[in-house]
């Protein structure tokens, strides 16, 4: 897929974790209310801003359709293949660490 120039997306990505880590830190540990405040627009900023984009037509590009829709139906299945195994496993582990407080709140 057509995309921008790499090193112009590394810094434009690079300014928004930056942005975003500052931006919470203020609305989470920022003393006074101005400082919250002040959050909103640092965070909101590299999004509103957005990524670099190539100057091209839109929905032009060199990838073929069936690639693209291969592509997208087997990140969708991944993701939720990932996120079942993560629920699973936090579901089972939360249970026994939560078996393993009791036993130990009960032995004391």
């Amino acid at each position: 897929m057509m995309a921008e120039d790499l090193f112009a997306r590394q810094q434009w990505w690079v300014m928004t974790a930056a942005m975003s880590a500052v931006g919470l830190w203020l609305l989470l540990r920022g003393e006074t209310g101005w400082l919250r405040l002040l959050a909103i627009p640092v965070l909101l900023a590299p999004h509103l801003w957005g990524a670099p984009h190539p100057a091209i037509e839109a929905g032009a590009s060199a990838v073929p359709a069936e690639l693209a829709a291969r592509f997208a139906a087997m990140s969708l299945a991944v993701q939720a293949v990932l996120w079942a195994l993560t629920g699973f496993l936090v579901g089972t582990f939360w249970q026994r660490i939560g078996a393993a407080s009791e036993a130990e709140a009960d032995g004391r």
